[in-house]
């Protein structure tokens, strides 16, 4: 895999490139005169086009590609750089798919340098889904750490056996919990979910003999 410093200045140097070949005048981009297209023109290969207005390839039932870019460098074939504050550098749109990407090593990759690498939106359905074709496959690989909504620590207090914990309790929740401190003789019974309430009950087989840590965690 490419170092991500080795990337983000690639992306920076042709971001830096593409801007000022006009005040450059950089023969490589700009190789013949009134070479920045303007609306209306035609795109012109090895130079800057400019527009005010997007530039759209309509296929029309052919069953084809819209558009297809092949490159044989170490970069992407094709670049998206955007330098609003909350533009997108890519969008892709589709009623099944929107985006469709193989690599045969990665996929999809993905770097931020202070925010969220990744992340997935659903309304109604699944926002990430990982699933492997093949048992000897992962399905989901994580190296450090994890936080999860859904899970959390209660403390029952001293001589109480139970203690209710609302959380987001629904029809397929399955509730874990461990204790988080030893007490002898002292055990989790059990977790008993309560989808009607939202909440689980955490039972001790005998009352705790001091405040008593439980972690939890609810699974679907």
């Amino acid at each position: 895999m490419r170092d991500d410093q080795t990337t983000r200045r690639r992306m920076l140097t042709l971001g830096a490139a593409a801007m000022g070949a006009a005040a450059l005048g950089a023969a490589e981009i700009v190789t013949a005169p009134g070479a920045a297209a303007a609306d209306g023109d035609p795109v012109l290969l090895a130079a800057t086009n400019q527009a005010n207005n997007p530039t759209i390839i309509e296929m029309v039932d052919s069953g084809e590609s819209g558009l297809v870019v092949r490159s044989r460098s170490d970069d992407g074939s094709v670049v998206g750089i955007n330098d609003s504050n909350d533009g997108y550098g890519m969008r892709a749109t589709g009623l099944y798919l929107g985006l469709d990407a193989v690599g045969g090593e990665i996929g999809v990759y993905s770097v931020s340098d202070y925010g969220t690498g990744v992340k997935a939106l659903t309304y109604d359905g699944v926002a990430v889904h990982a699933s492997t074709a093949v048992d000897a496959g992962l399905a989901l690989d994580i190296n450090g750490a994890v936080h999860l909504s859904r899970s959390g620590r209660a403390v029952i207090p001293k001589g109480r056996r139970s203690m209710n914990v609302p959380a987001g309790i629904r029809d397929t929740t399955s509730v874990v919990a461990t204790l988080q401190a030893h007490q002898s003789g002292v055990s989790i019974e059990a977790a008993v979910p309560h989808p009607g309430q939202g909440t689980f009950t955490i039972w001790l087989n005998k009352p705790a003999t001091a405040t008593l840590p439980v972690a939890w965690l609810l699974i679907d």
